[in-house]
């Protein structure tokens, strides 16, 4: 079979639309594979925060529990005393006349480590020292993470203050600090009191970006070298389905031989040309209607008799044309079945559809079809009719009276328009 040539159709007028599975696919996995890419990114970037503050939250866990062992030592004299058991326990009060002496010694320990604050509990929550001398005194029992501490566990948390005052006395602005409550414990191993230290994380802050932003960067990169490859791929064949979905859009529309409509798709046309017209009608009275013109080639059976039927099979083909050239651009052309055509003239009465049903007969006889050299002289019976909108609702009965009209041409002589 030759290849089939394109369905006659003015652009918009082509029937049901092709089924667009293919490119609604496609469109619908980018937005997924867009969304998981993104959703993928923003959780790698969480995951890596959490992980990295996780760790810098353990490192300056431990090393305020090595601070806090080193400062308890060094002022183990000032921060405890013993009870009358011979036990050791965090004094109830510092002496004001050594805390200042005290105060001065603590804030040269802690200088080199980078702490902001710290506080010491005794063991019924109440804060005996601290850098900010206005809450010594104070007790915090509705503290859960002190309330950890001294129950022998050490409890740190990240946190970022808009302000803050230093050892030195000065305001920090934005500030991250780690907040470390330490258990305080006695010779036997016995939690006496807590020590909560601020120590300022701050310099990690645009490391954990960069370590972040690497991260999903990586990630990216991999997605979508990933992704692409896989739409590369996918979008081929998607292609290739695309174009078999086409063809069986054209088979399915079509005549295989003339590639002008089947019987089955000009029928499904012309009802919706006629559902326009309707439409048309409700705002035009003067709508000139819908015409149908039925075409019957003379004597074809002696054609494939004397020639042999590829020679009929290019008769056939060569009377599609020659309808094509006659017709509207906007007339729709099918086969009918055997050698019997149609053509829905839309927007024609009965005159204009005269007029175009006479040029296709002139054209079918006007000049000899040379096919293999042979010159065959082909004439053609058409019957016109024209549908009654006001009163007719279906297009079935003009179709009828074009094919009556047909009868008549070829029961008068053939060779004529009826």
């Amino acid at each position: 079979m030759e290849d089939m040539p394109p369905i006659y159709a003015p652009p918009g007028e082509r029937g049901p639309k092709p089924l667009k599975a293919p490119n609604l696919f496609v469109r619908r996995l980018t937005y997924i594979a867009v969304g998981s890419a993104a959703s993928i990114m923003l959780f790698t970037g969480f995951g890596f925060w959490t992980v990295v503050s996780h760790y810098v939250i353990r490192f300056a866990e431990n090393s305020s529990v090595n601070i806090s062992a080193g400062l308890l030592s060094s002022e183990r004299d000032s921060f405890f005393t013993d009870t009358s058991e011979g036990k050791h326990k965090v004094v109830e009060e510092i002496p004001p006349g050594r805390f200042d002496l005290l105060d001065e010694r603590i804030r040269q320990f802690l200088n080199p480590f980078g702490l902001l604050k710290v506080k010491v509990y005794t063991r019924d929550e109440r804060i005996i020292y601290s850098t900010d001398r206005a809450i010594i005194g104070e007790r915090d029992p509705d503290n859960r993470r002190l309330r950890n501490a001294l129950g022998g566990r050490s409890d740190s948390k990240l946190v970022r203050r808009d302000r803050m005052q230093d050892l030195a006395n000065e305001q920090r602005l934005d500030v991250d600090v780690v907040e470390t409550y330490v258990p305080i414990y006695d010779d036997d191993g016995e939690v006496i009191g807590c020590l909560e230290v601020y120590m300022d994380v701050s310099r990690y802050r645009l490391e954990i970006g960069q370590i972040v932003s690497l991260a999903i960067i990586v990630i990216g990169v991999i997605m979508l070298a990933v992704y692409g490859t896989s739409f590369i791929f996918l979008r081929k064949s998607t292609r290739k389905l695309k174009e078999a979905q086409d063809m069986l859009e054209l088979y399915a529309a079509s005549d295989p031989l003339t590639g002008l409509y089947n019987r089955r798709h000009i029928l499904a046309r012309a009802r919706q040309e006629l559902a326009r017209l309707h439409r048309e009608r409700a705002h035009d009275e003067g709508h000139p209607g819908m015409s149908f013109t039925m075409l019957d080639l003379d004597h074809f059976k002696k054609i494939n008799d004397t020639y042999g039927h590829l020679v009929g099979d290019e008769v056939l083909k060569e009377t599609a044309r020659r309808i094509l050239a006659t017709t509207r651009v906007y007339d729709l052309a099918g086969r009918f079945g055997g050698e019997e055509f149609i053509v829905v003239h839309p927007n024609a009465d009965y005159t204009q559809a005269q007029g175009i049903a006479s040029r296709i007969w002139g054209a079918i006889r006007a000049e000899p079809y040379v096919i293999e050299g042979r010159k065959i002289n082909v004439t053609a019976s058409l019957g016109v009719a024209t549908l009654d909108p006001a009163t007719e609702k279906d297009f079935m009965p003009a179709l009828k009276r074009a094919d009556l009209a047909l009868y008549d041409a070829k029961n008068t002589g053939r060779d004529r328009v009826a």
